[in-house]
């Protein structure tokens, strides 16, 4: 997901921050958390620091792998939240991008790729 990084998770509040990652979470809910947060806190008024961290960029992406039927409900809540903030839209084809660059507007879009579980791993002829 885009963006991201320290820059962005710096100027989160500490305090939304602290309530929603929480010690007691297994290893990998934390860095989970970390992916949705900026937008989650954009989406519920909660935070600018998304809107802050994008200034000067036209567009965002986030990326789902190993996507089962489970986890895409991810990738709808990015699309959810995206929908939600007001100086955001969502990116369905590359006319999308072509419009909102001329207009001055912000867009992010997202791609999920499937798991690979089930497909041979034989890649002789």
């Amino acid at each position: 997901m885009g963006p991201g990084g320290a820059g962005v998770y710096e100027r989160l509040p500490k305090d939304e921050v602290a309530a929603r990652v929480l010690e007691s979470m297994n290893v990998w809910a934390p860095f989970h958390k970390a992916m949705t947060l900026p937008y989650e806190l954009t989406a519920e008024g909660a935070s600018d620091a998304l809107h802050e961290f994008c200034a000067g960029h036209t567009g965002a992406s986030f990326a789902l792998s190993n996507v089962t039927s489970d986890n895409i409900k991810t990738m709808q809540r990015f699309n959810d939240w995206a929908d939600r903030i007001p100086w955001m839209g969502i990116a369905r084809r590359a006319e999308d991008f072509r419009t909102a660059h001329a207009e001055g507007k912000y867009l992010s879009y997202g791609n999920a790729q499937p798991s690979l579980d089930g497909l041979s791993r034989d890649l002789s002829l």
